[in-house]
């Protein structure tokens, strides 16, 4: 826990916040941080239903697979690689947003995209006899969550944050230095 950050909330209540770098972040980035966030949910869930509905004659499991697919395929922008030189050029303090809106998208939209393309599989299974009986809902989700845990991209995300908020935000000199190498032109 970190007190300078809950300093930072009562000083953007109160509206103080000239100055204090992590007030201004948790005042003006937060709120665009959750407004792009849930910009994206809605892209995710209708592109979802428009995925499910364009293909209601496919197998059973194939139209949740397609609209699965079709949410990830809408949502994983390149937000990094295009939008942060864009970004960097027009506002240069707001550009590192991109990063948190990146992981956020890997931590929230992804596995939930996971889940519905473990519900296809499922579904699929069940259509093609894979299982002699119908399996009951709860059981196909508590199975395409323990998917999850083999999915390397969320580990990668979980093991980032896990490292940020146990030992802040600086890396061991010895890595900063590799990964200066890897960043000079």
């Amino acid at each position: 826990w970190d007190p300078s950050a809950f300093a930072a909330v009562v000083a953007c209540k109160e509206g103080k916040f000239e100055g204090n770098g992590l007030a201004v972040a948790v005042c003006l980035l937060l709120p665009l941080v959750f407004a792009a966030l849930i910009a994206k949910v809605v892209i995710f869930v209708l592109s979802f239903a428009f995925g499910v509905l364009t293909a209601r004659r496919a197998a059973p499991g194939a139209a949740m697979a397609r609209g699965a697919l079709l949410a990830i395929f809408a949502t994983q922008s390149d937000d990094i690689g295009l939008g942060y030189p864009v970004l960097k050029a027009i506002f240069k303090a707001e550009a590192p947003i991109l990063f948190v809106l990146s992981a956020l998208q890997s931590l929230v939209l992804n596995p939930a995209a996971y889940v519905l393309l473990g519900f296809a599989k499922a579904r699929a299974g069940e259509q093609h006899g894979g299982d002699a009986k119908k399996r009951h809902p709860l059981r196909t989700a508590l199975g395409a969550l323990s998917e999850l845990r083999r999915n390397m991209l969320v580990w990668a995300v979980v093991a980032g944050l896990a490292y940020r908020l146990s030992l802040g935000p600086t890396l061991p000199a010895t890595l900063d230095q590799v990964t200066e190498l890897l960043g000079s032109p």
